[in-house]
């Protein structure tokens, strides 16, 4: 079959959370709205790569890992002579390639965060990173108006070939299982990355003012090892208190019959470029309570409980009101499913596709 258009995709970090997610759902998408376009993805060597087995894609392979010198140098020799479009998922493009370029941007936490961004080297790349996809993108596509709001206001104004394109949530999340729950006893959950910036000490804290007024657990899932901004002191906080547990990571289905019989869903970050677990919450018919920070508000609307993020005194009142108010839940779940509707990941594609063919110049 002959192709009309050739988009090379940076899908290296499909097997990574957030970032991961994003790929994985929206690449198959482009493919099936795009029958006549060839899809170049250009995968991590480990990546099993059973989301990307659709006949318009060839997978490339490589080790070569992102923020690297060596893929400044490897990635530019990875793409065809012929592609039309190359799309990085993250904002680490090959400054040497010159094909047009779509750059995705998530958030702007290296610059916005500098105290958890300990290193200048790291905050330096981001910065000629993130002003040079402004001066060389053909396109830029952001997760949420608040992400394009930091990066005019941290980088420059963004051109006029940008914009945000809100994630989805998977349909898993909308079914309804009769499965028990997990624990035997009444919980809140924390579903996310153990990072500074997730503001899980705040949490821990407003727990602790919980848990003298009632029996109730806290649980918190999330991968907390091998990241360049790691938070050691949550784990050894962690042990000290009881009636906290930390599962690390689990699969999806473990995750999804967590939030479905907690309590409520937790998310108290002082900064997030989207943020799935509320929205994942919700659709699973788990109300959430979430700072005033970042996204979120933006991204949860209406059907969210609120506190400030710095404030562990207002996150236990919200908590116990969540707890102990059946009626106020009850209402709190029915915005939340609705409102969780609204993020389709086929709208997500249908969108990012629109984006692809006017940077491609090829009508949408």
């Amino acid at each position: 079959m002959a192709f009309d258009r050739h988009v090379v995709v940076d899908a290296r970090l499909a097997q990574a959370s957030g970032i991961g997610t994003y790929v994985r759902n929206v690449v198959p998408g482009l493919a099936t709205l795009a029958p006549t376009w060839r899809f170049t993805l250009i995968l991590d060597g480990s990546d099993a790569a059973e989301w990307a087995t659709f006949p318009n894609a060839t997978v490339v392979r490589t080790s070569v890992r992102i923020f690297t010198v060596r893929e400044q140098i490897v990635l530019p020799a990875l793409v065809p002579r012929d592609a039309d479009l190359y799309w990085a998922t993250h904002y680490n493009f090959p400054l040497l390639l010159r094909k047009p370029l779509l750059v995705t941007i998530h958030d702007l936490g290296h610059l916005r965060l500098p105290e958890y961004t300990k290193s200048v080297a790291k905050r330096s790349y981001a910065q000629f990173m993130f002003t040079m996809a402004r001066k060389r993108a053909a396109g830029l596509l952001f997760d949420s108006q608040f992400t394009r709001n930091e990066f005019d206001t941290l980088v420059g104004a963004s051109n006029g070939n940008s914009a945000v394109v809100h994630l989805g949530v998977n349909a898993a999340w909308f079914e309804v299982t009769q499965d028990h729950s997990p624990l035997d006893e009444p919980y809140f959950l924390y579903v996310g990355n153990i990072k500074p910036h997730k503001n899980l000490h705040t949490l821990l804290t407003a727990f602790e003012q919980v848990s003298k007024s009632m029996n109730v657990r806290l649980v918190l899932i999330g991968r907390s090892e091998n990241f360049r901004t790691a938070d050691p002191s949550i784990q050894a906080r962690v042990a000290s208190l009881p009636k906290v547990s930390m599962l690390g990571e689990v699969d999806g289905a473990t995750v999804r019959r967590y939030v479905r019989h907690a309590t409520s869903l937790v998310l108290p970050s002082i900064y997030e470029g989207f943020g799935f677990p509320p929205l994942e919450a919700m659709a699973a018919g788990c109300p959430a309570i979430v700072s005033r920070a970042g996204s979120l508000p933006e991204v949860c609307g209406d059907a969210a409980k609120y506190f400030d993020a710095k404030d562990a005194g207002e996150l236990a009142r919200a908590m116990l009101a969540m707890a102990n108010d059946a009626g106020a839940r009850k209402v709190l779940v029915a915005l939340g499913r609705a409102h969780a509707r609204r993020f389709d990941w086929n709208v997500t594609a249908a969108q990012t596709h629109r984006m692809l063919a006017k940077v491609m110049g090829a009508g949408a």
